[in-house]
């Protein structure tokens, strides 16, 4: 994992990345084994030689003065090499131990790898599942609670103006959940983290309100260190008031600051949503999937409407893309908000000098939050169905475009989607049907939640995220560090430019497709070794930048 000079960009993964160096290492080791076989038949050939030299000569009645001499000689110099430290058979030792070492330092990184990543999650997904499997669990729990915060709420009332600040809530309602969780680190943790964030430990005051009715309780100063608290002139209902208008702030500062707490806490409540089918269940250590198969079964949100693609009349000549920022900035003006047509993809064929032909595809994310409802194939039920890895109609657009498109078997393709985009883009290139009629040379998601799927080692993927962004969280699971895949995770909060510094505070910008434009040009100008795989792939189909470009549009109309 390397931190670039940007601040706030961390990069792992790729060829550099530790799954890489792992593979490398365990190359090495066999690379070392193999010399050591080697160098033990050498010691051996040198014993065969000695005990060869120091046998009778052909003749005991005919001896050869010249002979005696030369296997004087070789004796000599043989014993000098076994006698040596370096000899051979020493060598071959030596060898042989240092392969076995490289191999119990792989084998111990990886399990301590192992250990250590995801363990907020595993914990979370085995907690949802015991409690899917014991629904009491959770009723106890919820009941336990309940019944705290009822009483943080009856001592306010009885209390007249005393009010229970926003530290002694979180300390009662933490204090129950941990009853409830006992040793339970998982999503209870994450709850916790949650609770006693800032933004939901202080009430925000309001402008002095006059009452008719005098206190008779001395006010106070409301801090940590003091369970209750008077608001000179506010009532509780005030108190209240204020408390539900900072509710958004909460919102938001939990999913801009608390990413990881989030992938643990869908992952455990996906765990105990499948555990509670009827029967007993198995747990499963990816269960997002399943939950997201689901929940489509329940809403029945199968692909049943015809999908039509219409290719735009018209085509452009745009200026070769050279990197990744040009093609974001192309995405980025299909969305309907800036004038794109609702449901569109852009397909992008480059002409080489050399005669060849290459192919950039642009898809944009979600547009519309409908469940399947509307001619925009683009909406809430394609996400729900990518996420299940279930056939959908953001796969079957792309592919009939490039059908349409006439792109052939031969002619890389590079992928690069926002959002939902991205979901399409690697649901196709995992895809063993799609691979066996289009070449994806490598693909590029931003903000897209595709982490539970598997890509063949041939395609270079990279994984743009924001920290803020708690999109790509919603897989429960983080990006794996593979050799073809590399992840870029950039806190907005620390960038060097205000006006992404500012989006870093918003959960709906730091997830906009224009900010990713800047992320994307941020990423190309960094000369991270740990970026090469990736930006090799791609310039397979960019090219130098002098390629002929035609820019074709197709768009998506589900029917009736």
């Amino acid at each position: 994992m390397v931190t670039t000079d940007e601040p706030g960009i961390t990069i792992y993964g790729g060829r550099r990345g530790t799954r890489a160096n792992l593979e490398d290492l365990a190359r090495a080791t066999g690379a070392l084994e193999g010399a050591a076989r080697e160098l033990e038949e050498a010691a051996t050939r040198c014993v065969q030689a000695e005990w060869h030299l120091s046998g009778v000569p052909r003749s005991a009645f005919q001896v050869d003065t010249d002979e005696v001499v030369a296997r004087s000689r070789a004796l000599a110099a043989l014993a000098e090499v076994r006698r040596s430290p370096v000899s051979p058979g020493a060598t071959a030792a030596q060898v042989t131990e240092l392969a076995e070492a490289l191999r119990r330092a792989a084998r111990l990184y990886l399990e301590a790898e192992n250990g250590a990543s995801g363990l907020l999650g595993q914990l979370s997904r085995w907690q949802g599942w015991i409690v899917g499997e014991n629904p009491l669990l959770l009723v106890g729990g919820v009941a336990t609670v309940a019944v705290a915060v009822a009483g943080v709420a009856a001592t306010g009332v009885v209390a007249a103006g005393v009010v229970v600040s926003g530290v002694a809530a979180a300390r009662v309602v933490v204090s129950a959940v941990a009853a409830v969780g006992g040793s339970g680190a998982g999503s209870f943790a994450a709850a916790r983290s949650v609770v006693m964030s800032p933004y939901f430990m202080t009430v925000p005051p309001l402008p002095p309100r006059q009452s008719s009715v005098r206190s008779s309780v001395p006010s106070a100063t409301v801090t940590s260190s003091v369970p209750f608290a008077t608001f000179p002139g506010r009532s509780p209902a005030d108190v209240v008031r204020s408390a539900f208008a900072r509710l958004p702030d909460l919102v938001n500062e939990t999913l801009t600051q608390h990413a990881a707490q989030i992938e643990a806490l869908l992952s455990g409540a996906s765990a105990a949503l499948v555990a509670l089918m009827p029967g007993p269940q198995r747990f499963d250590p990816t269960p997002v999937r399943d939950a997201a198969r689901l929940a489509d079964a329940v809403l029945g949100l199968g692909p049943d409407r015809p999908l039509t693609v219409i290719p735009a009349i018209e085509t452009s000549h745009p200026s070769a893309p050279r990197d990744l920022g040009d093609v974001v900035d192309r995405l980025a003006a299909l969305y309907p908000v800036v004038g794109g047509t609702p449901g569109t993809i852009g397909v992008e064929q480059l002409d080489h000098l050399d005669g060849t032909r290459s192919w950039v595809v642009e898809i944009p994310g979600t547009q519309t939050t409908t469940l399947g409802v509307g001619t925009n194939p683009m909406d809430m039920a394609t996400n729900l169905r990518l996420m299940a890895g279930l056939p959908n109609e953001g796969t079957a657009l792309v592919t009939k475009a490039l059908e349409q498109a006439g792109v052939g078997a031969d002619e890389p393709i590079l992928m690069v989607g926002h959002s939902q985009g991205g979901m399409v883009a690697m649901a196709l290139a995992g895809s063993s049907t799609f691979a066996a009629r289009y070449r994806i040379a490598a693909v590029a998601t931003l903000g897209s939640p595709v982490a539970n799927v598997s890509v063949p080692r041939s395609i270079q993927v990279l994984n743009l995220e924001h920290a803020e962004d708690f999109v790509p969280t919603t897989d429960g699971a983080p990006s794996p560090d593979e050799p073809n895949r590399t992840t870029v995770r950039r806190e907005l909060r620390k960038s060097s430019s205000p006006q992404d510094r500012l989006a870093g505070h918003s959960t709906p910008d730091s997830h906009l497709v224009a900010v990713y434009a800047r992320s994307a040009a941020v990423v190309d100008e960094d000369a991270d070794p740990f970026l090469d795989g990736w930006r090799e792939a791609a310039s397979v189909v960019l090219g130098d930048g002098s390629a002929t470009v035609t820019a074709r549009e197709f768009t998506g109309v589900r029917g009736p």
